[in-house]
C-alpha cells in the first residue's frame, strides 16, 4: 500500500489487493473515504470500521461507509472487508 500525502493530509492511496472482490470493494471505499482527512483522521476511522466489525462496536457511518452496516451481518465476510483497513493502519504507522 502507497499512501500520498501533503503535509498530514493524505491525497491518496494506492493499494493492490488479492483477494475476494468485498476485499476488492472495501479497499476502493477505504480510498475514497481517507482521501483528504489528516493521517490521525484515518487512523480514527480505521480503528472504527475495525472494531465495529470485530465486536459490534456502536458506531454511525456516512456516505458510502455505511455499507459496512449491512456487511456486519455476514461474519464469515468481516476479514476480507477488514483487511484494506488493517493494511491502511500498518502503513500509516511505518
Amino acid at each position: 500500500m502507497a499512501i500520498v500525502s501533503e503535509g498530514e493530509r493524505i491525497t491518496g492511496v494506492q493499494a493492490e489487493v488479492e483477494g475476494s472482490a468485498l476485499a476488492i470493494a472495501c479497499s476502493s471505499l477505504m480510498g475514497s473515504a481517507v482521501e483528504g482527512i489528516t493521517v490521525e483522521e484515518a487512523l480514527g476511522l480505521a480503528k472504527s470500521v475495525i472494531e465495529f466489525l470485530e465486536d459490534g462496536k456502536e458506531t454511525s457511518f456516512s456516505g458510502d461507509l455505511v455499507v459496512y452496516e449491512s456487511i456486519i451481518r455476514f461474519p464469515e465476510r468481516h476479514d476480507c472487508a477488514m483487511l484494506p483497513w488493517r493494511a491502511l493502519v500498518l502503513a500509516l504507522k511505518s
